[in-house]
């Protein structure tokens, strides 16, 4: 069953901040750490549509034999990866467009770590990681989350495996 619904955050993980400096751009938002959810956002409105990385075919593909652990060859697969799956979601669910260009979710190291765009659209500048950032309690606020798999809401509430290598 493929649908999208509203879903409360602390259902689905998402956590938000206001950075210090950029206050009047609203905030940005990550996936809770050691929950699988992940965003997508729109490009032409800056909503964001969360999901289930295990719930996610493209995201759990296993790395092809041929694609090294590391390097030019891993990087462009890794980012052919996440550009087939920002295509393979549904039409925005504010807006009804379906261009998706940013992915994040919380389990990247922090210097690789991709913000949301702030809800104005604006991108937070890369590097600056110095800035103080404060946590936002969104447990109680509505986000769009699309269901990939049968276990509805409740399938980001564990670990999941990622798109690792075959044993």
């Amino acid at each position: 069953m493929k649908e999208v619904v509203r879903a409360f955050g602390k259902d689905i993980g998402v956590e938000a901040y206001r950075i210090e400096g950029y206050e009047k751009h609203g905030l940005v938002f990550l996936s809770e750490r050691g929950r699988g959810a992940c965003g997508a956002q729109c490009a032409n409105c800056n909503n964001i549509l969360w999901t289930s990385v295990g719930e996610n075919s493209i995201l759990n593909e296993e790395i092809p034999d041929s694609v090294p652990d590391s390097g030019p060859v891993y990087s462009d697969y890794f980012y052919q990866k996440i550009k087939r799956f920002l295509g393979s979601l549904p039409e925005c669910p504010e807006c009804k467009k379906k261009h998706y260009d940013v992915f994040f979710t919380n389990y990247v190291p922090l210097s690789d770590m991709v913000f949301s765009r702030f809800e104005d659209g604006y991108s937070y500048p890369k590097g600056n990681l110095n800035a103080k950032i404060t946590n936002v309690d969104v447990s109680d606020f509505l986000f769009w989350w699309y269901i990939e798999g049968d276990n509805g809401i409740a399938d980001c509430s564990s670990e999941h495996n990622a798109g690792g290598r075959r044993n």
